[in-house]
C-alpha cells in the first residue's frame, strides 16, 4: 500500500518536472508566432502553467501530511476549475481561427 501511493506521488513529481520543461518549451515557440493562432494558444499555455501550479501544490500538500479537511484543499477544485476555463478559451479561440482559414482557403478554390 505505501509503496503504491509513494510510486503515484513520485509519477505526480516526474509529471510536474515534465509540465514545467514542456511549458518553457511551448513558451518559446509561443513567442515565434503572430496573429489570431498565438492568441488562442497564449490561453492554452496559461491552462496548463495552472495546471502544473495545481500538481506543484498538491506534491506540497502530500509531502507536509495535510489531510483533505485542511482549508487549503479549497483551492484545488477552484485552480482545476480555472484551468479548465482557460483551456476552453484557447481550444474555442484556436477552433475560430482553423474555421475562419478553412473559409478564406474555400473561397480562393472558388475564384
Amino acid at each position: 500500500m505505501v509503496d503504491s501511493v509513494i510510486f503515484s506521488w513520485g509519477l505526480g513529481i516526474i509529471g510536474a518536472i515534465l509540465g514545467i520543461v514542456g511549458g518553457v518549451c511551448f513558451l518559446i515557440s509561443l513567442s515565434m508566432m503572430r496573429g489570431e493562432i498565438k492568441k488562442s494558444l497564449f490561453f492554452l499555455f496559461i491552462s496548463n502553467f495552472i495546471w502544473i501550479v495545481y500538481s506543484i501544490i498538491m506534491i506540497l500538500l502530500f509531502f507536509k501530511k495535510l489531510d483533505i479537511t485542511n482549508t487549503i484543499w479549497i483551492i484545488i477544485p477552484l485552480l482545476y476549475t480555472l484551468t479548465s476555463v482557460f483551456f476552453i478559451i484557447g481550444t474555442l479561440k484556436l477552433m475560430n481561427t482553423i474555421k475562419s482559414i478553412q473559409k478564406v482557403n474555400i473561397k480562393k478554390l472558388r475564384v
